[in-house]
């Protein structure tokens, strides 16, 4: 009822002169549905046919709407993927599929994170809250696994936080426990990434070799010393 609408007395609880939807409210115009992959499957098909058919039926109603409107759908999961596992439509997926825009995950774009963050607060209509070189490092070493939408509760969270502080300079205890104390960084240098890999493989060979430091050191092509060293300089 709320994407397509309904008709006077087309269930219990409905407005008495009716409803429009969303997709009605958009005609002529430009509808965007966030997270069109948790859509229920019988719903796919009814959108798929008002797409198809630029014609709009309501909830409750003996004759359909004409309708013209510009469609913008988002996602994050794979549809490809739901449409494999028929979870999500083949042929609604190439009917909205006509010109796709893939986003990287915040973490991939951390070189814009100081924009991100000045155009929250613009956002959230804070100008006065600046960060530390020490903040910002650990803002930028964070994995964001919530994306921009984690980012920006995080801002909104030292905004409430600093409220009635005047040109605040946000530190290191300011930020969130989970930023501060996550295990989980962004390798930035190559050096970093490189020994990222020589943890991982390290952790690997051993599992794998159930502990055995000559037969690891022996698969990692580097002498059993080397390795012993390597284990107890990181305290594996």
């Amino acid at each position: 009822s709320e994407l397509f609408g309904y008709e006077v007395g087309a269930f219990t609880g409905a407005y008495k002169g009716g409803k429009r939807g969303k997709i009605e409210l958009a005609d002529n115009g430009t509808l965007f549905l966030d997270e069109i992959g948790d859509m229920p499957f019988n719903v796919q098909g009814k959108l798929l046919r008002v797409i198809e058919n630029k014609e709009l039926w309501r909830v409750g109603a003996t004759e359909g709407t004409k309708i013209d409107f510009q469609l913008i759908c988002a996602t994050n999961r794979d549809l490809k993927k739901l449409v494999r596992k028929g979870i999500f439509r083949e042929d609604l997926y190439y009917r909205i599929c006509f010109f796709e825009i893939s986003l990287s995950p915040l973490k991939n774009r951390i070189d814009y994170l100081d924009n991100f963050i000045k155009f929250f607060l613009s956002k959230h209509g804070e100008r006065n809250i600046s960060f530390s070189n020490e903040a910002m490092k650990l803002l930028e070493s964070y994995s964001w696994p919530g994306n921009i939408r984690e980012l920006e509760m995080v801002i909104e969270l030292l905004i409430i936080e600093n409220e009635n502080t005047n040109d605040k300079i946000v530190k290191v205890d300011d930020l969130p426990l989970k930023i501060k104390y996550t295990d989980e960084k962004i390798p930035k240098t190559l050096n970093e990434k490189i020994d990222i890999l020589k943890n991982k493989e390290t952790k690997s060979a051993m599992i794998i070799y159930d502990n055995n430091i000559t037969k690891a050191a022996r698969h990692l092509g580097i002498t059993r010393e080397g390795l012993s060293k390597y284990l107890k300089k990181h305290s594996m």
